[in-house]
């Protein structure tokens, strides 16, 4: 992401973002991201803390997190390999989910 200069959120110090951290982490330009905003907290996105007045990073991170069509599975981190005709059934569902 780039920073702007005076926005001290997007450093990797800082566990809040700011309107402008939140639009570059959603790849949106500020007038795009205040348009879609309210679907996005109708979704779930967390809104800015009334303390601090800016989004918690970590809570941002976990609507994404959550809103992940499918989840990767290393084989390789089981402790069997599937089947054959569970592998298939793995890739029908995720095949269904698109």
């Amino acid at each position: 992401m780039t920073r702007p200069p005076t926005d001290r959120t997007f450093d990797d110090v800082s566990r809040y973002g700011s309107l402008k951290w939140l639009a570059a982490a959603m790849g949106l330009s500020i007038d795009q991201l205040r348009v879609r905003l309210p679907q996005m907290y109708n979704d779930g996105l967390p809104k800015p803390d009334l303390i601090v007045g800016h989004y918690i990073k970590a809570d941002v991170d976990a609507w994404i997190e959550r809103r992940r069509k499918f989840t990767v599975v290393r084989v390789d981190m089981l402790e069997r390999k599937p089947s054959p005709q569970e592998q298939e059934d793995i890739l029908k569902e995720i095949r269904g989910r698109f």
